[in-house]
């Protein structure tokens, strides 16, 4: 485990300005809040689309700009969203501009085209963490939210984990807490399959990853929500050269991930303007079934902030833990809450760091959704949003002046997995003198159940057993991806000599006519309840007690008594 590094006050810029409440119209012409020199233009539904292999086109070949004499102002074109399969994401192009002074004359020129459906500029997002200088214990948030029961009753399966796609600045894929969690990952910035951070600059996608998805039980550094039943999709999508809480090519990330076999995508960043693209992006991803989590933003205003107000994204709050975070945005948009002040995790160059902000309770709750996911892997988007959401903790008693405005209440992640595994694994059972105990376990519908003796496997699929031999007895419980085992463990001693009672008619040497299946021997005295039947064998008991039964020998069948 890295040394803990804690981090200091620094001089960040503020992730997002209260300039923002402003405006909309005036806050299209602000730089600060704009790429300044691009926009994306979509065309209409009724026009052709070109499918290419890579993102670049030639300006010459985007038929719009010459039709309205505009290449001359264009200095590159690109189709950002070609490895998609959505008609309306192909016909969407990203221009570059050559003078950003002209580009309302571009808009305005475009958007006189019947072939166009609009043309917007492009929203700059950030990322939404907080500095946070706390030494708090790393495990106070796993407790909070019971994760530690978690641990401590459930052990998991992980036969098809479930992949949670990190969309963000860049995730070190390589770090020791999170490589074997690592499903695949791509740059959609700078275009290659290289998702790794070129510095340390780079680094809360990194922390955000190992929230969701570091390795657990490994020995090594920290665990997660995710518990190892969650592959992380690794997107990248800031530039190498970046040197701010940019994420500059963020929503190509959501298409990349869309694409790439994603169940669950986290969005640890946004701004507060609506743009129509990104929204078409959010929205075809929902329409493939996959849960969109996004932060809910760092400024303490219930302004809408995107992607997480976008229909359909679950919007996280942050808690400190039960009481909303100072930092948190809140209001009737928001879906859950989750702690996400003082949150240690990985970071690039193989450490360790605690970071703070709705960028930290966002893939609390993604980690949480793919674990539920990996327990059980037929769960939709809308099944675990229903579990989180209907087990979660009411907080209403810490945030009176916040109720009914941090969702559903802070996650609890105890409640939410037993929504899926088995009752604890406790055992009941009769400590009364005799040959055999019947060991009885709780009943669970669509539960498989394993005895275990002295830690060997001797019992069949049933919720009861039939211990005959002294020893120490366990049960495992599984149901899905998820068992339950050793809750209770149960040491017998059953006298080798105890004796045995006929349960039905039948022949002496069938287990099934004694009690506990146990046939008599010299050792035991043997009660007849029944017609029992010795039929060319020598039966043997220590000593005989009729009780309204009788004996029948046949074929020469004998008898030998030790008493």
């Amino acid at each position: 485990m890295k040394k803990n590094r804690i981090i200091k006050p620094l001089q960040l810029i503020i992730l997002l300005i209260p300039l923002i409440y402003s405006s909309i119209a005036n806050a299209q012409n602000d730089d600060t809040l704009f790429v300044k020199d691009e926009l994306y233009v979509k065309l209409k539904d009724s026009q052709p689309f070109q499918q290419t292999l890579t993102s670049s086109v030639m300006v010459s070949s985007v038929s719009f700009l010459q039709k309205n004499s505009l290449s001359s102002m264009v200095s590159n074109a690109e189709l950002p969203f070609y490895f998609s399969n959505s008609p309306k994401l192909l016909r969407t192009y990203r221009l570059k501009i050559s003078e950003p002074k002209n580009i309302d004359k571009i808009i305005a020129e475009l958007s006189k085209d019947s072939a166009i459906e609009y043309a917007e500029r492009i929203p700059k997002v950030f990322h939404n963490d907080w500095p946070d200088d706390t030494d708090a214990d790393q495990n106070v948030y796993f407790s909070a939210i019971q994760m530690t029961d978690v641990w401590e009753h459930y052990n998991f399966i992980p036969n098809q984990p479930a992949k949670v796609a990190i969309v963000d600045d860049a995730v070190q894929v390589t770090h020791p807490d999170l490589s074997a969690n690592v499903d695949s990952g791509w740059d959609v910035a700078d275009h290659d399959n290289n998702p790794n951070p070129p510095n340390g600059i780079l680094d809360h996608g990194t922390h955000v990853a190992g929230i969701a998805g570091a390795v657990t039980d490994n020995n090594t550094g920290m665990a997660s929500i995710g518990n190892n039943l969650v592959k992380i999709i690794a997107v990248k999508a800031s530039f190498n050269t970046t040197t701010t809480k940019s994420i500059d090519r963020g929503y190509e990330g959501v298409v990349w991930a869309a694409n790439s076999g994603a169940s669950i995508i986290n969005c640890s960043w946004g701004n507060y303007i609506f743009n129509q693209t990104n929204n078409n992006i959010i929205q075809d991803a929902i329409n493939k079934g996959i849960l969109v989590i996004a932060a809910a933003g760092n400024d303490d205003t219930s302004n809408p902030h995107y992607p997480s107000s976008y229909p359909g994204v679950w919007s996280v709050a942050s808690t400190n833990p039960y009481v909303k975070s100072d930092f948190s945005n809140y209001g009737s948009r928001i879906n859950i809450s989750a702690p996400g002040n003082g949150i240690y995790s990985t970071i690039p160059m193989n450490d360790y760091e605690w970071k703070g902000g709705t960028s930290m309770a966002s893939p609390m709750v993604a980690g949480l959704a793919g674990l539920l996911k990996g327990i059980k892997p037929s769960l939709t988007a809308s099944d675990i949003k229903n579990i989180i959401a209907s087990t979660a903790d009411n907080i209403d008693i810490y945030n009176p002046g916040y109720i009914g405005q941090l969702g559903a209440g802070q996650i609890n992640a105890f409640k939410a997995v037993k929504t899926l595994c088995p009752e604890l694994s406790t055992i009941s059972y009769v400590d009364t003198p005799a040959a055999c105990i019947t060991l009885t376990t709780n009943t669970c519908t669509g539960c498989s159940f394993s005895w275990k003796k002295d830690g060997n496997n001797i019992g069949t699929n049933s919720n009861s057993f039939v211990a005959t031999q002294s020893g120490i007895y366990t049960v495992r419980i599984s149901k899905n991806n998820c068992y339950s085992e050793g809750e209770d463990t149960v040491e017998l001693t059953i006298p080798t000599n105890s004796p045995v009672a006929s349960v039905q008619n039948g022949n002496w040497n069938t287990a099934s006519t004694w009690q506990c299946g146990i046939i008599p021997d010299l050792t035991r005295d043997t009660e007849i309840n029944h017609v029992i039947t010795i039929n060319g064998i020598t039966a043997q008991a220590n000593k005989l007690i009729y009780n309204g039964g009788t004996l029948n020998m046949v074929n020469n069948g004998l008898l030998r008594l030790n008493n």
